[in-house]
């Protein structure tokens, strides 16, 4: 099962190295969030060669829980991924402070096919999604995928709400609203572990400090 779901992603990311010569070969890597939370979801090095002829392959990152959201959403990643990888190739500074996607990102990735939604303060230009004028320019690609993607993974225990009185502690969280921002304040068990809360006006998510 995860092989398949491996070729699938190394099937897309071969469609787009074929349409930009600068984005480089890269091995495809299921992980857990858990696992990769706090590091980048790419690294041109992360394979290191055993013999001195031999150069680093890079790699590129997927979480396995994130497989749920469905082939459209996974393309999304990988060719926001894709971007990354490019703009390192071509000595563009993208990413700012480690989080914050700045223009050169956003310019890159509307090259390549993506939209990008209004820059946060914390993230820049994060959220992207395939633009719907190029979609179906990825019809193959979104096919094998939807094909590929028949199970992914629950999130680990671990990562599951605490029990108990700590459940039941209101967290507050910030827009990006101005010049006032919005404060919601929530029970903890309905922010960990969720998927975002957005604001209407700014359509932001709130920023939860868990």
């Amino acid at each position: 099962m995860t092989t398949r779901i491996c070729e699938a992603l190394s099937c897309v990311w071969k469609r787009i190295m074929a349409a930009h010569a600068d984005v480089p070969q890269a091995t495809p890597f299921l992980a857990t969030r858990k696992t990769i939370s706090g590091r980048k979801h790419f690294d041109p090095e992360w394979w290191l060669p055993t013999g001195s002829d031999q150069q680093p392959v890079p790699e590129f990152i997927v979480s396995a829980e994130d497989l749920g959201a469905g082939p459209e959403e996974t393309l999304n990643t990988i060719v926001h991924t894709a971007v990354h990888f490019q703009c390192q190739t071509r000595n563009k500074i993208d990413l700012v402070k480690g989080c914050y996607h700045n223009a050169n990102f956003r310019d890159a990735a509307l090259v390549m096919g993506l939209c990008c939604e209004k820059p946060s303060k914390k993230y820049g230009y994060l959220h992207t999604a395939i633009c719907a004028e190029t979609a179906p320019l990825w019809q193959q690609e979104l096919h094998v995928l939807d094909l590929a993607l028949t199970h992914f993974r629950r999130p680990d225990p671990e990562e599951a709400p605490p029990q108990g009185a700590a459940q039941d502690k209101k967290v507050s969280g910030v827009c990006e609203c101005q010049p006032e921002p919005r404060t919601v304040s929530l029970p903890a068990r309905f922010v960990r572990g969720r998927g975002p809360i957005l604001c209407t006006d700014c359509n932001e998510p709130f920023d939860f400090p868990l």
